[in-house]
Order: structure tokens, then C-alpha cells, then sequence
């Protein structure tokens, strides 16, 4: 079943403001590792279960890359 346009931009919307909020994270292994692999350029594929993380470690390497080009 396919999602309506509209309920995408709903769902993306809502999440975006999530995605903005300023919260405190747990320290990951991973998270470095996947830091260490920014400068190469290449992409990343990050899988795991649902409420694993994948978006924190998303918002964590968006964050370094914003701070990187300042």
C-alpha cells in the first residue's frame, strides 16, 4: 500500500522538528567508528532493529559535518 503525498510531508514535517530538538545522547562505539569514516567520502549504510539509534547517529554526524565546514 502506497503512503499518500501528503501524509509523507506529514510524517517528514513532524520528524524534521524532532530531528532539530537539542537533546543529550548515550556515547556509542559506533559512533566514532562511524565518524572515522566521514573523511573518506564515501556513503555510509547504517541497519539495525528499530529505536537501535541509526537516527541519533544520523543527527550526531550531520552535526559534526556542519561544525567541520565553519
Amino acid at each position: 500500500m502506497a503512503m499518500k503525498q501528503e501524509a509523507l510531508y506529514y510524517v517528514l514535517y513532524e520528524q524534521q522538528k524532532e530531528f532539530q530538538e537539542n537533546r543529550e545522547y548515550v556515547e556509542r562505539e559506533l559512533t566514532k567508528k562511524a565518524i572515522s569514516f566521514i573523511r573518506l567520502k564515501l556513503p555510509i549504510v547504517v541497519t539495525g532493529i528499530r529505536r537501535a539509534g541509526k537516527s541519533t547517529l544520523l543527527k550526531i554526524i550531520y552535526i559534526l559535518i556542519l561544525t567541520m565546514k565553519d
